[in-house]
């Protein structure tokens, strides 16, 4: 009987191994075959490292999408201040056209032909406003500029006379 008991117990721990080779070690759904065998066969070291792995690469990923989300409030702020400051400057030049109008009425009641370019160069300077005031961007401003420098122009031509 003695010898049996030696046939069985080698037979056992191989059993217990090949369980453990069999499946990933998880605690969750381990036997009592299973887990003996992820102990000793080092499985459930394995299923740390995997686990750990796992974590540090959500880690990783977390920072990476936390970055790109700081990145892009930045970007926000950036734009909104570049509308602001593009509204701003609008405004402004609702005060000019204001003034161009005030000065044009002034010089000329005749209608002259400067004074008739002036009024056009105007209207023209008053639809391009318009446009840029509905989508502010670097080059609708730009040609907001060069027709208001276009309009006073026009209106100190007529004034001048």
């Amino acid at each position: 009987m003695s010898h049996r008991k030696f046939t069985i117990l080698p037979l056992f721990g191989a059993l217990c191994l090949s369980a453990c080779s069999a499946q990933q070690c998880d605690p969750t759904t381990a036997n009592l075959f299973s887990g003996i065998g992820c102990s000793v066969g080092n499985g459930y070291q394995q299923r740390n490292q995997q686990l750990q792995t796992a974590r540090d690469a959500w880690h990783e990923r977390a920072q990476a999408t936390a970055n790109e989300s700081a990145a892009l409030n930045q970007s926000v702020a950036e734009t909104q201040k570049s509308v602001a400051q593009t509204r701003t400057e609008l405004q402004a030049m609702n005060s000019r056209i204001g003034g161009y109008r005030k000065r044009l009425a002034k010089a000329s009641s005749s209608k002259s032909s400067a004074y008739l370019a002036a009024q056009k160069s105007l209207a023209n300077l008053e639809q391009i406003k318009n446009q840029a005031a509905a989508n502010p961007t670097a080059e609708q401003l730009a040609r907001v500029k060069d027709a208001e420098q276009e309009t006073q122009d026009a209106v100190d031509l007529v004034a001048t006379r």
